[in-house]
């Protein structure tokens, strides 16, 4: 998305990719959460023993900001694509990739 200059839709692809990674980490524990935000899910996963380091919520609160906003006119109060550039599309990545990394490292020590 990054690439074909569309950050807005760059920064909720990374926020869906971290949202379906912790989902699935939840699966994998036995467990199910129908919403969409990271902080929640975990939220979740440290109630159920799993180490979560605390800048890694920081990290999910700066990614869950962009799951409206990024596709939603109403979200900012106009055409989103007129809010991200590269550089807001690009921490965004950041931020899923880190989440991406938690979760792969969580379920290989399982």
């Amino acid at each position: 998305m990054l690439d074909t200059g569309h950050p807005n839709l760059c920064a909720f692809h990374a926020q869906q990719a971290a949202e379906k990674s912790l989902k699935a980490l939840l699966a994998a524990r036995g467990k199910v959460h129908r919403g969409h935000a990271c902080v929640d899910l975990l939220e979740i996963l440290r109630g159920d023993g799993v180490a979560v380091p605390a800048d890694l919520e920081t990290t999910a609160r700066r990614l869950d900001l962009h799951y409206v906003q990024s596709r939603y006119p109403n979200g900012l109060g106009g055409d989103p694509t007129r809010y991200y550039d590269e550089a807001i599309a690009r921490e965004c990545l950041e931020h899923g990739e880190r989440i991406l990394e938690f979760v792969r490292t969580t379920l290989a020590a399982r």
